[in-house]
C-alpha cells in the first residue's frame, strides 16, 4: 500500500506563489502516475488574473487541489490526498 503525504491546501496554495512544486500523484479513477510543476506566481499566471478569485479545492470525488500547471500552461487540478512526492523546484522564481 502506498503512503501517500498530507498536504495542506491552505498552506501548499500559498507557497505556490512564491516557488514551482514538483506534484507526483496518483490519478484517483486509473492509479496512473502523474507528474506536472505546479505555481501560483502571478508571472506564469494568465494575463489578468485575479489571484483574489482563487478557490484551491473542489470536486464531486473528493479533495483536490487547482494549480497552474506551467508546462502545460493551464489549469490543472489533481487529488491533493493522492500525492506520492512534493518538491519545491530552485530556478524558477
Amino acid at each position: 500500500m502506498i503512503a501517500y503525504m498530507q498536504i495542506n491546501p491552505q498552506r501548499f496554495s500559498q507557497d505556490l506563489q512564491f516557488c514551482v512544486a514538483e506534484v507526483i500523484f496518483d490519478m484517483r479513477e486509473t492509479d496512473e502516475r502523474r507528474v506536472l510543476r505546479a505555481k501560483l506566481l502571478l508571472r506564469y499566471l494568465p494575463e489578468g488574473y485575479d489571484m483574489k478569485t482563487y478557490v484551491p479545492t473542489g470536486g464531486d470525488q473528493g479533495l483536490n487541489m487547482l494549480v497552474w500547471d506551467i508546462d502545460a500552461r493551464g489549469w490543472r487540478a489533481f487529488p491533493i490526498d493522492r500525492v506520492v512526492s512534493c518538491q519545491m523546484l530552485p530556478g524558477y522564481n
